[in-house]
């Protein structure tokens, strides 16, 4: 052994003739700060530990704190929040500390079904958001695998280029006087034949991090020399655990704890906002009546007034105390987005794999979504009241980092996106990053938009869209509110540009909800096409009034749409209106995407100007998302 070694008592019997020598002080578990203090003094070596090559280890039987793992407590798995539709080498660093995935770098079904079990196991809010909770319990238990499995052992364990220390005795049974305090024993003991020093007043009590010497035990030293010398071995007897006290957290642990600290309080709060409406709406609260599209009165002012606070409805909305068409829309999307559906998938199975809606399903927001001012939903806007004057007294804004969404599925794809903008003369640095929660006030729920931006992703990169414009319609609301949705990716600062009633097919549901798309390909079936399709890109052959063509996108999902003359036009003759909102639609189609006379005409001339429009049909059906390969899915 190289360097300065110093020989430590070995357990083993009192020998025949012993020397007389001051006794071993005796150990009180605070004697451990000097161990600690004589392991920082000295350099560390680090040799195999017994049986094989192992990491070097500090203390007795106590591991030093492991280098972070690449991809674990590195600060790659970022500052933000990660969910459905993340990509990245965030994403696999997610999937590698989690277990049991495919390290891909996307955040799909299965991915966001580990990470919810992976909470459930670990007492935490089971959302499928990798956020500051779930990184820290992510990072916790990286650290915690990287550790010596048995820390507790009696076993001496090497340290730091030392030979072993042997377990450290417990109070003497022959102890001289109970009244005098007892010193420390300190690891650095000299060999029996040398006699012990009485103090070292040079050592700070408060060196190292550990619990402290007490400080009448220098007064304890006087005594401690009258003992038997030969009671010294006796002392070993009774060996004390090797486990010294818990040193404040590592350096690993505290950046695991950091992100938690980063919450609504300290991120998202700034200068506090009036609360002068809100307290108003609250003074005046609902009178308790169940009100529906046509009502009139008080609680529909007072409707009128809280959606505005909410924002659900525009800031210089009129509050006329009728609910219309819009206050009715407005009502309903306030439901859509407290109910709680915000994945595509239903669950789990035992495996963890995802699970779909099928034709036998009953819609998921169907009893939640009634477009109606009953019991349940004026608690739910009372609630958010509450909730609205706190965040504003407090400064707190709407923390969107959740719903951040970077255009592309890998380097290559987001290239070629970023290549496309730029002939366009656009700026993919402002653009490659998209909040999915935008028009969620509006009903665009953000795992909808997210999905559509993912299968758009792949028309545009592969050129079979120069447009930036999509429209997006979600099947899974009711068919009596405005449920499709046309947005401009290149304009992220602009509003939707249509906001439209569109029908389903007969062959889908009744009139208001949707549920049937595993036929969609089959001529007759009645049923609405899901999935990504070009509107408008060629000229329309049929007499539909504000007719356009559609050419589905996706192999074994829609790409007979053509064939099974899948049109977007107008009703014509009885025309939709939207007197359907908040009551039935009146009306469905035998697959096509109809709406109104006057969206119709609209949609039809801007797509035509467009060179055609990227559509998405959104439906949570095992048609689309279960086993089939489409342009979503296979990313």
């Amino acid at each position: 052994m190289s360097g300065k070694s110093l020989k430590t008592p070995e357990v083993a019997p009192a020998p025949k003739a012993p020397e007389p020598v001051a006794p071993a002080p005796v150990v009180q578990p605070a004697g451990n700060a000097a161990v600690a203090e004589k392991v920082a003094k000295e350099p560390a070596k680090e040799p195999a530990a017994p049986g094989g090559p192992g990491p070097a280890l500090s203390g007795e039987g106590v591991a030093s704190a492991p280098k972070p793992a690449p991809g674990a407590n590195d600060g790659s798995l970022g500052e933000g929040l990660f969910s459905r539709g993340a990509r990245g080498d965030t994403v696999k660093a997610i999937q590698s500390m989690v277990g049991g995935l495919d390290v891909d770098g996307k955040f799909g079904p299965a991915t966001a079904a580990a990470v919810r079990r992976f909470q459930k196991e670990n007492g935490l809010k089971v959302d499928g958001i990798v956020g500051p909770e779930t990184r820290g319990a992510l990072y916790a238990r990286q650290a915690a695998s990287a550790r010596p499995a048995n820390r507790a052992s009696a076993t001496p364990v090497p340290l730091m280029g030392r030979r072993a220390t042997p377990p450290l005795p417990t109070r003497r049974p022959q102890q001289p006087s109970a009244a005098v305090p007892l010193p420390t024993r300190r690891p650095e003991q000299p060999s029996a034949a040398v006699p012990l020093p009485t103090r070292r007043p040079e050592q700070p009590a408060a060196a190292v991090p550990v619990p402290v010497r007490r400080p009448e035990a220098p007064a304890a030293a006087a005594p401690a020399q009258e003992a038997p010398a030969q009671e010294a071995p006796a002392a070993q007897d009774v060996p004390l655990p090797t486990r010294r006290p818990t040193p404040p957290a590592p350096q690993q642990e505290q950046r695991t704890e950091r992100p938690a600290a980063r919450d609504e309080a300290s991120r998202e709060t700034g200068a506090p906002r009036d609360t002068s409406d809100v307290d108003k709406l609250l003074k005046q609260g609902f009178k308790g009546k169940t009100l529906g599209r046509g009502a009139s009165g008080a609680d529909a002012k007072t409707l009128q007034g809280t959606l505005r606070a909410l924002g659900y409805l525009p800031k210089d909305a009129k509050l006329t105390g009728k609910m219309d068409a819009d206050t009715t829309n407005a009502l309903m999307a306030f439901q859509v987005a407290t109910s709680g559906v915000d994945k595509v998938e239903k669950g789990t199975d035992a495996q963890g794999r995802a699970v779909y809606q099928t034709d036998k399903d009953k819609n998921r927001l169907k009893g939640i979504v009634t477009g109606k001012l009953d019991k349940a939903t004026r608690a739910k806007l009372t609630e958010a009241l509450k909730t609205e004057r706190a965040d504003r007294l407090a400064g707190r804004k709407e923390d969107k980092s959740k719903f951040s969404r970077t255009m592309g599925d890998n380097d290559t794809q987001r290239k070629q996106i970023a290549d496309r903008m730029r002939k366009q003369g656009l700026d993919p640095e402002k653009l490659m990053k998209v909040d999915t929660s935008r028009f969620a006030k509006q009903g665009l729920r953000p795992h909808v938009l997210d999905a559509a931006i993912d299968a758009w992703e792949n028309a545009y990169a592969s050129g079979k869209t120069k447009n930036m414009t999509i429209t997006v319609n979600d099947f899974e609301l009711p068919g009596n509110m405005r449920r499709s949705f046309t947005l401009d990716l290149s304009k992220p600062g602009e509003g939707l540009k249509m906001h439209e009633l569109m029908a389903h097919g007969s062959g889908s549901g009744d009139q208001t909800w949707s549920t049937k798309f595993s036929g969609a390909q089959r001529t007759g079936s009645g049923q609405s096409v899901l999935g990504g399709m070009i509107v408008g890109g060629r000229s329309y052959p049929g007499s539909k009034q504000y007719g356009a063509t559609v050419d589905g996108l996706e192999k074994g999902i829609n790409d007979r749409a053509d064939a099974r003359e899948v049109r977007m036009h107008a009703k014509g003759r009885g025309s939709l209106s939207e007197d359907a909102i908040g009551r039935s639609l009146g009306y469905r189609s035998l697959g096509c995407l109809v709406m109104t006379d006057k969206a119709a005409k609209t949609y039809r001339d801007q797509a035509r100007k467009e060179g055609g429009r990227y559509n998405f049909n959104f439906s949570p059906n095992a048609q689309y998302w279960g086993n089939k390969k489409n342009a979503v899915t296979s990313d």
